[in-house]
């Protein structure tokens, strides 16, 4: 079932819709925190499959005015570039300093420059575009053996040095979603159709998708964690430095949970009376007379 009149199924158009809309999420909230490499790099992926499945739905389609060698290099292209930034994803997001060769060297020399010969200048010169295929598929298809084997190793090789069962379990799960990536070569070599292979590549991103968001949600839950230490770091030494009390600080830090005089005199096992006389004198000692502006100037660094 094609939609708009073109090549694209049904299937295929209702991922590129929900990815779509995940990456306008996503750029909102990298603008909000332009420090977060991870939501980076997870974003450039996204945006690597949109314009992948966009490609594969539409080309070739014989109706539209592109010529159908050049719909058959931007389709495949889309492909082998999206195919070829995984292991970069890999080795960054995990840290796996084995794959920073197959990276930044081996995946442009064994699948992006026989992507660039064959399905391009050769392709180009003779038109033959299933012999082509079968001779340019040959040196990725290789290659894609060799990196997926790559990455399990390393993967093995982290969890040796680290012994962190629940980072293992998470590499073993990405590199079940890469596979069908890094494997592009026997998709093209048995022409797939559409559906199966957009189902098969979409899937496993699904799994990437499922672990960015745990991922994100544990360095949320760690950094939180940090910046209460750091606060509370901040305040025992500014308490230090005016020389307030055992018990004008837990005032004070009552104070800056926001506490009425009532409850932390409950809380204290104090009476009002007395809990405003410690007030006063942290008011006294930190020269200030609002509640707001003390807090402030305790947990100032």
């Amino acid at each position: 079932m094609q939609v708009f009149g073109t090549q694209m199924h049904i299937v295929t158009a209702v991922f590129v819709l929900l990815e779509t809309m995940l990456l306008a999420g996503q750029t909102i909230r990298y603008l909000l925190r332009l420090e977060d490499k991870h939501r980076v790099r997870y974003s450039i992926l996204l945006l690597l499959l949109i314009i992948y499945d966009i490609t594969r739905g539409l080309f070739p389609d014989a109706q539209l005015s592109l010529p159908i060698r050049y719909q058959h290099m931007i389709s495949y292209g889309a492909g082998f570039i999206t195919a070829s930034y995984f292991p970069f994803y890999f080795y960054k997001e995990f840290d796996l300093q084995q794959l920073k060769w197959h990276a930044k060297i081996g995946v442009p020399l064994f699948l992006l420059a026989p992507y660039f010969i064959f399905f391009v200048v050769i392709y180009a010169i003779n038109d033959d575009f299933i012999m082509d295929v079968r001779l340019g598929i040959v040196i990725p298809f290789i290659y894609a053996v060799v990196l997926l084997w790559a990455i399990l190793r390393a993967i093995r090789q982290h969890y040796q040095q680290h012994r962190d069962h629940h980072f293992y379990t998470e590499e073993i799960t990405v590199y079940c979603a890469v596979f069908p990536w890094v494997a592009m070569g026997a998709f093209v070599w048995l022409q797939m159709d559409q559906v199966t292979e957009v189902l098969f590549t979409n899937l496993g991103f699904v799994i990437i998708t499922i672990l960015f968001f745990v991922r994100s949600a544990r360095r949320a839950k760690a950094e939180h964690r940090r910046k209460r230490h750091n606060r509370s770091v901040i305040f025992d030494a500014n308490c230090q430095l005016y020389k307030l009390t055992t018990r004008e600080k837990d005032v004070a830090r009552s104070l800056a949970d926001g506490l009425s005089y009532k409850q932390i005199a409950e809380k204290l096992y104090l009476s009002e009376n007395t809990v405003n006389n410690y007030i006063q004198r942290i008011y006294e000692k930190t020269g200030v007379r609002k509640r707001h502006t003390l807090i402030n100037k305790l947990f100032e660094n």
